[in-house]
Formats: structure tokens, sequence, C-alpha cells
């Protein structure tokens, strides 16, 4: 016999209850004359007399379906699907137009936070920057509060941990990437305080994935950015500089392949001449500057001269 041949679509059908239908489209009928579709899950039966779509279902969330297609006339005839299941209704954020507002911290800490799910999430279609497939991304929108935003995905349970994340400007349908970052932390660019962005949260697979999370937005420190350089402060020949902590970054700057935990100062010279620079970076410092804790690899890149802070 010549086997039949078929497709399948998966159809939320969340409007009646925990549940799903699915889409078999035959495109081939084989030799057969006339077709059955079954399933392993009820004993319904879908007659088949020719090509088109047929509709199978409903089947509750969590169940492996398997679609069995056979000829009427030829019992031999037979295909099977792969096994199917929907996890869960689509999230309400699955697209932007359903983004959800998010909280934005109005201080450096995460006390506001703003939960989230790609349970189920679907594409929307929209391109990004990242290697990370957005088979199941959700969006959400936020209010800068700050002209850079430290953006965080945390307390990620139920899968995986592999979390990309872009923020865009503009509106739904006319969005502009402003980047795309596979870490689960990042810096954005400047912003326009009180403009509205959006942040889209996808897995870096292409599998169904189950990851809850809570989103933190809050503020940056200042000179993590090129246009937010802070000038060193000097006290007895001693410059001074906090440490930044916990930002990824990917970005390659000049000869440095990445630059997490970027840190962005104006040093102004006092005198023409050879000056000799010694980069301390420590895990705590005594009142007089001397290094008491334990010591941290720093890297750098320096530019110059420059007539003014603005050049």
């Amino acid at each position: 016999c010549v086997n039949p041949a078929a497709t399948y679509t998966v159809v939320d059908d969340c409007d009646n209850g925990d549940q799903f239908l699915i889409d078999v489209n035959i495109t081939s009928l084989g030799d057969a004359t006339s077709l059955t579709i079954s399933n392993n899950i009820d004993a319904n039966t879908v007659p088949v007399t020719a090509l088109g779509t047929y509709q199978v279902g409903p089947f509750p969330f969590l169940q492996n379906v398997i679609i069995t297609t056979s000829n009427d006339q030829d019992v031999n005839c037979v295909i099977n699907s792969s096994s199917i299941q929907l996890l869960a209704c689509p999230p309400d954020n699955d697209n932007c137009d359903g983004a959800v507002v998010a909280s934005v911290n109005d201080n450096d800490s995460c006390d506001l936070t703003t939960p989230g799910t790609i349970i189920a999430a679907t594409p929307s279609g929209v391109p990004d920057g990242c290697a990370g497939d957005p088979d199941d991304d959700v969006w959400f929108q936020f209010t800068a509060l700050n002209e850079v935003q430290l953006i965080s995905i945390t307390n990620i349970t139920g899968g995986t941990t592999n979390l990309d994340h872009a923020v865009y400007s503009g509106s739904c349908g006319t969005l502009t990437e402003l980047y795309c970052s596979p870490d689960a932390a990042s810096i954005t660019p400047e912003l326009v305080v009180g403009n509205t962005y959006y942040i889209r949260v996808f897995s870096f697979g292409s599998i169904d994935e189950t990851s809850s999370f809570d989103l933190c937005i809050k503020e940056a420190p200042e000179n993590t950015i090129c246009e937010n350089a802070s000038s060193f402060c000097g006290e007895g020949g001693a410059l001074y500089g906090s440490n930044v902590i916990g930002i990824p970054n990917n970005t390659q700057v000049a000869c440095l392949g990445t630059i997490p935990n970027p840190s962005w100062n104006i040093i102004q010279i006092g005198e023409s001449g050879p000056i000799n620079i010694q980069m301390v970076q420590n895990t705590s410092f005594d009142d007089d500057g001397n290094p008491t804790g334990q010591g941290l690899d720093v890297d750098f890149v320096i530019w110059g001269p420059f007539d003014s802070e603005t050049d």
C-alpha cells in the first residue's frame, strides 16, 4: 500500500477550558479512497474522503496525544504522529500588544519585581539580535525612571535558566531593537526618562520550556556607560572608584572582548609628562585606601588626551 501523509498543528482552546485541539492536514490519501483519523486518548474518530484539514479534540493539557491516520481499505496502511501536547494556555503577554506593565524601582534595589513565565508562550515574529530562538517569547513594558536602567531576570524556577532578553523602543508594530542580551542581567544604553520601552524574554533553545521568573528593573550605577562617565576624585595622589558588580556584558570595546561590570571614568591631568598608573581592585579597602580584602582582576582601556570633558 501507499501510506497517506499528514501534518499536525496545535490549536489552543483556552476559551473553553484547559484544553487544546489538533488540526490534522491530510496532504495525501496514499492509495486509499477513504481514511479514518483516531487518537490514543478517546474513542472519537473523524472520517476523511478528501485532502484538507480536519480538527480533532479537545484534549486536556499535559496529555501526550498520538494521532493515527489509517487506510479504510488496507489495515496495513497506517501512519502515527509523534507525541503532541500543550502545557498550558499562552500567557497574556504572549505578544507585544499584551505587554505587562513592569514595576521600576526608583533606587538600586529589587524591592519591586514583576513575575513572568514562558510556559506555553508562542513566537511573536519580531526579529532579534540574539543567537537564541525566540519561539517562546513574552513581553513587558516599562517607563524609564533613569537614563540608564539595570534589567535582571531573577528567581528563575521550573525549567531552563538560560533565558535571553531584548529591549526595544517605539511601539508594537514599529519597534526598534536597542540591544539583545544572552545574559540574565544587562545595563541599557542611554534612555529617555519618561519614555516607554519594551522588554522581550525568551529561552535560548527551541524546545518547550516551563521556566518562571521575576523581572527586576532598577537604577544602574551611573558610570556604567560612556555617556555617564564620572570624574575620579583624587586625594593624596590616589584616585578612588567604586566596584561595579553583577552586570554581565558581551560587548567588545577596543581590545577587550567583553566588558562585564564596566566602569567609565574621566581623569583630569594636572601636570604634563609621563604618568605611572597602578590599578588595584579589591573586595574591600580601609579608610586610607589600602586593600584589605581579596584582589580582583581588572582589565582596562585608556583613551586621550582630550581638551575637554565634552570632547
